[in-house]
């Protein structure tokens, strides 16, 4: 099956960027033209975020799990593939601003991911990192902002060869969907640890990612950043307030849905 959808996925990019399919003699040639430059790659990744707050609520612990598309140049090559990824980050040190919230309290939020590695991107069916993350956020309304990068440790150790801005929402600020933060809270309600917490609050999101209703989440998007431009528009201006500036251990899995 993912050779399939990995030739069908390659056949859907060749035709929009060129207007052909991956049959076409000219296509190849017409690819490698596009990567003369040095290797590199850029991704997209659209997630579910579960935060668990940490004693005292400094600092926390993210289980993220979502969509990655990636695309670049490999050996002059344009290459283009589709991920799931699931991500682990704790923190270690640095400033948090406290959040109010109860120790252990969870939350679910949405989050997109916009990345760059000038590194050359492998083509292994699975891909896997540790490192420590730099992490720098900011909040406007019920928005957050970060930049990230990585020394990255495992497999190879290495220096930052790149870097990523996310932008998330916390959920229980988004009515419409303000039913799934309730449903990961019943979850962790009922488990007594935080491993189990952790547990049960990943399951319960991996289930609701499963069902996404992605008109529905389109929808939903068009009427908050509505909400947020007029309150903007309201204030006069989009005021940023520095929340994080902290070290992360953090690890990455990426499993390809159409590599051969």
């Amino acid at each position: 099956m993912r050779p399939r959808l990995g030739a069908a996925w390659r056949n859907a990019v060749y035709a929009l960027n060129d207007g052909q399919q991956e049959g076409d003699d000219s296509t190849p040639a017409q690819v490698e033209n596009r990567c003369l430059a040095e290797d590199y790659s850029i991704f997209f990744t659209l997630k579910a975020v579960f935060n668990l707050n940490t004693e005292g609520g400094q600092g926390a612990t993210l289980i993220q799990a979502g969509l990655t598309y990636k695309q670049g140049c490999r050996y002059g090559e344009y290459v283009s593939d589709l991920y799931f990824s699931f991500m682990f980050n704790h923190y270690v040190a640095g400033y948090v601003k406290k959040s109010g919230d109860a120790p252990h309290a969870a939350k679910l939020g949405l989050a997109i991911d916009i990345g760059w590695d000038s590194g050359t991107p492998s083509s292994d069916l699975v891909l896997w990192r540790g490192g420590l993350n730099v992490k720098a956020v900011c909040k406007i309304g019920v928005a957050a902002v970060a930049i990230v990068t990585q020394f990255k440790i495992l497999p190879d150790a290495d220096v930052p060869r790149g870097f990523l801005i996310a932008a998330g929402i916390n959920l229980k600020t988004w009515p419409a969907l303000v039913e799934r933060q309730r449903e990961v809270d019943a979850a962790v309600a009922h488990a007594e640890t935080v491993e189990d917490k952790l547990h049960a609050g990943t399951g319960t999101m991996i289930k609701q990612l499963k069902n996404l209703n992605l008109a529905e989440l389109k929808d939903s998007v068009a009427v908050m950043l509505a909400m947020q431009t007029a309150a903007v528009e309201k204030q006069g201006s989009a005021y940023c307030e520095p929340t994080e500036l902290a070290l992360h251990a953090a690890l990455r899995v990426d499993f390809c849905l159409t590599c051969d």
